[in-house]
């Protein structure tokens, strides 16, 4: 009589990854944080006839959320998986406030794309509010040699962080203003969200420091609420109720049974460029990533220093925060608005296909002739959303000539990406002191645009510096909460991190291209000053 012994399960994480274009659901082992299998479905974003409004609707993202959990669970549950912890990763700045009583949200998911903020933002920056915090700053720095001083004097409020958007839908509605005047209003960002809907716990709201950092509530240099500059600008925070801060491997929580059958411990919890740069193994104080999706991201990993940046787009946020006595930073410089070029491109059919391998054929292709492209010197795309355009929300392509054809235009797009990205590089580096610069080491890349080897290649050869790109960049962002979930969970430890990021392939510059692409691109930004403010 012969038995059969049961197969012993293989505990896995189960990474979540909210961005803002698509949601993806990720399985990783406990051997090395391999993937094992993945999904992925768009997000469906609701923007106004002027593109001013850009929301989410909270019971779409929820079934969507729930949908694909179930999905990946069964999944995991073929495959002799143990889902043992969950990690998540969430895109910054989007918020939704609730009502307290009842957790219903009182409108819908605004995200950090959503411009109603622009015109509050311009009349605080011209207002005398702001001219004395950073007259304040100046002298206080001046004296104190003080960080957070000489940041108060660079401060400028900024449509994307949640604090401008929050003021403008509470001026315009009464029942937020209700709730607020009972102390019944809670202003939840994203992952605190998602965290409440996935415990069901009615009196837990959490965030951690890295999703808060970059909201304009957050103060890095005390690594608490930013209540006198809150203050300052107007924000209630006597009145409203703020989610708990904790460490980002320090939540404690557990899903709710009912949902999935049983309770599955959350581990780790991230914001989405953090995440990206600890899944591409930047970790070491001098480590660049680069994270190429809906925006490009630059961040330079300054360890436990908080750099007094916030001129130029630069900005220092919390990159993780494993305990409560150790903090990693970053400085981080962006273009938020990468992908809406290519998008642009792909429905007036200049660019046929959006899909990796085709793109990079279209560049190629694009740029193969090297007669073409240095006798297309003039035709030029300007996207919307560059450092140093303000608010301008509109691109423009200058250069039009009788015979410029689909090919130039199309060439002029993906010459605009590899500029911009070039751009926060050059405004990265001027915040960084000479030691920092050479501190630089390595440069990663990940996100799903980084799949474009021309495009690597050319921003590689501008830099002037080797770029390393990640296997499986499009999952760095999972990948990443994957790994602080299983340092909670003892899987392995942060020493052996590094040891778990395979390189896929290793741009290395061309010399030869160098300088005319260094021209190009000053000419590029030429015409960027006369198109925009500059």
């Amino acid at each position: 009589m012969s038995s059969t012994t049961p197969a012993t399960k293989i505990d896995a994480i189960l990474a979540i990854d909210v961005g803002t274009t698509n949601l993806k659901f990720c399985i990783f082992s406990n051997d090395k944080c391999k993937l094992v299998c993945s999904r992925t479905e768009e997000l469906v974003l609701i923007t106004s006839k002027d593109d001013q409004l850009v929301e989410i609707e909270p019971d779409q993202l929820w079934k969507q959320i729930f949908g694909m959990f179930e999905s990946l669970i069964a999944e995991a549950e073929k495959m002799d998986l143990n889902i043992l912890s969950i990690g998540l990763s969430c895109h910054r700045n989007s918020f939704v406030t609730l009502n307290r009583k009842t957790l219903e949200p009182c409108h819908k998911i605004i995200t950090w794309k959503d411009k109603r903020a622009q015109q509050y933002c311009e009349k605080w920056n011209n207002s005398y509010r702001r001219k004395f915090l950073n007259l304040f700053g100046l002298i206080a720095s001046t004296f104190t040699r003080s960080e957070r001083f000489k940041a108060a004097r660079m401060f400028n409020l900024l449509d994307v962080m949640i604090t401008p958007r929050f003021l403008v839908i509470l001026e315009e509605d009464p029942k937020m203003q209700h709730l607020l005047s009972t102390n019944n209003l809670i202003l939840t960002t994203l992952d605190c969200w998602i965290l409440q809907k996935l415990t069901k716990n009615c009196d837990l709201f959490i965030t951690e420091p890295s999703s808060i950092s970059s909201t304009g509530l957050f103060d890095p240099f005390t690594n608490t609420w930013g209540v006198q500059i809150l203050q300052l600008i107007g924000f209630p925070f006597d009145s409203i109720l703020l989610p708990l801060i904790s460490p980002t491997s320090l939540l404690s929580l557990t899903t709710d049974a009912e949902l999935f059958g049983r309770e599955i411990e959350i581990s780790a919890c991230l914001g989405d460029a953090q995440s990206a740069a600890f899944g591409s193994g930047c970790i070491q104080k001098g480590d660049v990533n680069l994270s190429l999706g809906t925006g490009a991201i630059l961040d330079f990993v300054s360890g436990d220093e908080v750099h007094a940046s916030m001129c130029g787009g630069v900005y220092p946020l919390i990159g993780w925060k494993l305990d409560e006595q150790s903090t990693t930073y970053l400085l981080e410089s962006k273009f938020n608005h990468l992908i809406s070029s290519l998008k642009w491109g792909n429905l007036i059919n200049l660019i046929p296909s959006l899909a990796p391998t085709e793109l990079n054929k279209l560049c190629e292709e694009s740029f193969n002739n090297e007669k073409d492209v240095e006798d297309d010197d003039i035709t030029c795309f300007i996207p919307f959303g560059l450092l140093g355009n303000g608010n301008d929300d509109c691109s423009s392509l200058f250069g039009i000539r009788s015979s410029t054809n689909q090919k130039q235009i199309a060439r002029s797009i993906f010459k605009s990406i590899i500029f911009g990205i070039y751009q926060i590089w050059t405004c990265l580096l001027t915040q960084l002191s000479l030691n920092d610069v050479k501190l630089i080491k390595r440069i990663r890349c990940c996100g799903g645009i980084s799949l474009n080897n021309f495009i690597c290649q050319q921003i590689c050869t501008l830099i002037n510096l080797p770029l390393e790109r990640v296997e499986e960049p499009q999952f760095c962002s999972a990948k990443g909460v994957a790994l602080l979930a299983g340092i909670k969970q003892g899987f392995w430890t942060p020493n052996q991190v590094e040891d778990f990021i395979v390189l896929e392939r290793r741009f290395d510059p061309i010399q030869q291209q160098r300088t005319f692409l260094l021209q190009q691109y000053n000419y590029w930004v030429d015409v960027r000053k006369r198109f925009g403010k500059s």
